[in-house]
Parts: structure tokens; C-alpha cells; sequence
């Protein structure tokens, strides 16, 4: 399996996948979304298994929203222009609170992101499926990328 993130004529982004001879090739994201640094989860197995984490608005923010970290089926999507299958792991109105730059850990339990608030951005971690957000970097410095 092969993942690209593709952008439209109209400067939206989206996540596809398809094998790696090109054929059966399906979005994932909604143009909408404008998904971007997408990461893909390494579990084997477990709850996390073929999941991909993205972060939204990758290139400019509709009014009222804020960039945000969410998951999709990277097997299971029926309709690649809904959001019925995302699974938004932060929030998307958290103004002016944003969160990006997503990583899977290495057993794909959790995942890694930056939170960027007034106080300037830190690495964060929390479980595949939102829960248990701890910060993990305190530094003064802006902090980015996680891996």
C-alpha cells in the first residue's frame, strides 16, 4: 500500500492510497478537510491497525476552525467526501488553540502532535483514539515534528 497526499487545483489537499503498481486508487480525506502531514499507523493488529492520522486545514483555515489532529480508515471508507468516518482526535473550534504535525509511536498506541496555544507550541501525546492527552515537552522554545 502507497500513500500520497495529492493537492487539488482549487489548493485543497487530500490523502489517498492505493497499491504500490498505482492501481485502486481511493481518497481517504474530504477535499474539505484539506488534510495534510499524514501519518500511517505501524500496528499489526489492535484497535489502531490501518488507521491514518492527519492533521486538518493544512494550508489555510476556514473562518471559525483551527487545525486539528483526526484519524480515518485507511481500508474502510465508504464515501471519501463524507466526515462520517473521521474520528477527530482533537478539537476543531479551539481557537486559538491549534494542533498538528501528527506521529504514530512505534506500536501505534499513541499518537504524538503539537499544540500550539498562546504560551507557544509543545509536543503532546495521546491514545490512538483522543484519550488521555498529556503534554511531554516543556520547554520555552517551539517545539515541532514529532517522531
Amino acid at each position: 500500500m502507497v500513500f500520497v497526499r495529492v493537492r487539488h487545483a482549487d489548493v485543497h489537499s487530500a490523502t489517498f492510497r492505493m497499491n504500490s503498481d498505482g492501481s485502486h486508487v481511493r481518497r481517504l480525506t474530504p477535499w474539505v478537510l484539506d488534510a495534510d502531514t499524514f501519518s500511517v499507523s505501524p500496528a499489526r493488529s489492535g484497535p489502531s491497525r490501518d488507521l491514518v492520522v492527519f492533521k486538518t486545514y493544512g494550508h489555510e483555515l476556514p473562518e471559525g476552525a483551527t487545525s486539528a489532529v483526526a484519524t480515518v480508515s485507511a481500508v474502510h471508507r465508504s464515501n471519501p467526501d463524507s466526515l462520517k468516518d473521521i474520528r477527530f482526535l482533537t478539537g476543531t473550534r479551539s481557537e486559538p488553540i491549534q494542533h498538528f504535525n501528527p506521529a504514530w509511536s512505534p506500536n501505534g498506541g499513541s499518537v504524538a502532535y503539537v499544540k500550539l496555544d498562546e504560551s507557544g507550541g509543545d509536543i503532546w501525546r495521546m491514545r490512538w483514539n483522543g484519550a488521555r492527552k498529556q503534554r511531554v515537552s516543556f520547554s520555552s522554545f517551539f517545539e515541532f515534528r514529532p517522531a
